[in-house]
């Protein structure tokens, strides 16, 4: 072991937990990055800060890492004992022992042997890529974690088998381990700047402080008005949607009611369906702008994440579609392929509740259709919202 070790170079101690690992390391993430650390040793030292984060925060690899780091002090003891003059069989014994632990940490029970030489190829890592590519479209994380693996097996240098990890552990809500992935991929692809967006968004960049613009090269950062914590112009626009969601509702109460036209929503009044699909957008769109949802295009999977063998079918499209048909339908389908593939992310679950309340709200001020608004009225909001969203995305930082 030479140089200091990766507890030193995130400055925790060697008992110290996961999650205080994880917090040093995003902290030490925004202060050297290459883009906000000016210094010439920034990059080598963002580097070194990556690799700490990578073992330390894996159970495994970190104690196999605590393994080497007992065998090189207890090999140190024996030599300096040997120096003294002292009998090394005792310090021999515990180097003998710490290299056992170190092997046997090491080596992980029921590992495969590895691939010949001539099937590890690059081009057989990238076909296995695609399928992780179109596993990851379909929401089933857990094989398209297991290919991107099998993938980095055959080929270690594969930018976009660490690019479609960061994508994965993103889309569960575990940002630092995405981060720690999207920086690999930066090491082996650094002119990719669609995979450097990505990595600034979940690191900070170019946010500051709360309500402070980054200095662009040679110029000062300079404060912006804040209001709650939020900047004025977008606190602003947040309390006029609010407002306007407010006169919707009052428009809606004052136009003829689905109690008197039917349960469908293509048989109530213009009025009516026009301020409810009207408060869907402005919501989705207030979502989107104050950052309570990730981009739309990732969570919903309405782009390609690469080419791939066999077409498949976004999310978002289907649950559209079976929003359309009922809303209540298109949430119990998202529960399901959620939990089953491991895809739980924030931002679906936050428009299906938004979705919810602006229905409460609508039935709060139309109580005569009140149970019609609550059982049908998301068949027409839930997609305003989604298009709401997707629009706010364009005003985005």
């Amino acid at each position: 072991m030479t140089g200091s070790t990766h507890y030193e170079t995130l400055g925790v101690p060697e008992g110290a937990s996961v999650a205080e690992i994880r917090k040093r390391y995003r902290e030490l993430a925004r202060q050297f990055h290459p883009d906000v650390a000016r210094s010439p040793g920034a990059a080598a030292r963002f580097k070194e800060i990556n690799a700490a984060h990578q073992v330390l925060s894996d159970p495994e690899r970190r104690g196999a890492y605590d393994a080497e780091l007992r065998l090189g002090r207890a090999r140190a003891a024996a030599r300096q004992g040997q120096a003294h003059g002292v009998n090394p069989r005792g310090t021999e014994a515990g180097a003998r022992a710490a290299s056992s632990a170190a092997r046997a940490t090491t080596a992980p029970s029921g590992s495969r042997p590895r691939r010949t030489a001539g099937r590890t190829t690059a081009e057989q890592a990238a076909a296995v890529i695609a399928e992780a590519q179109a596993a990851f479209r379909q929401m089933r994380f857990r094989e398209a974690e297991a290919a991107c693996r099998m993938a980095l097996r055959m080929d270690r240098r594969s930018a976009v088998a660490y690019e479609m990890l960061g994508d994965i552990h993103r889309a569960r809500g575990h940002i630092d381990e995405a981060i720690a992935m999207y920086s690999y991929a930066l090491q082996l692809d650094r002119h990719n700047r669609v995979l450097q967006v990505k990595f600034d968004r979940l690191v900070g960049q170019p946010a500051g402080r709360s309500g402070e613009r980054p200095a662009r090269p040679g110029g000062r950062s300079h404060r912006v008005p804040t209001v709650f914590g939020m900047p004025a112009a977008r606190a602003a626009a947040t309390v006029l949607g609010c407002g306007l969601l407010l006169f919707l509702s009052m428009v809606a109460s004052m136009a003829p009611g689905p109690a008197t036209a039917g349960w469908l929503p293509l048989q109530w009044s213009a009025t009516l369906l026009f301020s409810l699909g009207m408060g869907g957008l402005v919501a989705g769109l207030l979502l989107s702008v104050n950052g309570y949802v990730a981009r739309a295009r990732d969570e919903l999977a309405f782009t390609p994440a690469g080419r791939v063998r066999r077409p498949t079918v976004p999310l978002g499209g289907v649950l559209l579609a079976f929003a359309l048909i009922w809303y209540y339908a298109a949430f119990a389908l998202y529960v399901c392929v959620a939990y089953t593939h491991e895809a739980v992310t924030a931002s679906l679950f936050r428009v299906f509740g938004g979705t919810f309340a602006l229905m409460a709200l609508f039935a709060l001020a139309c109580p005569d259709s009140a149970l019609h608004l609550l059982l049908m009225g998301g068949n027409l909001v839930f997609p305003a919202m989604v298009a709401g969203w997707m629009l706010g995305d364009a005003f985005r930082d």
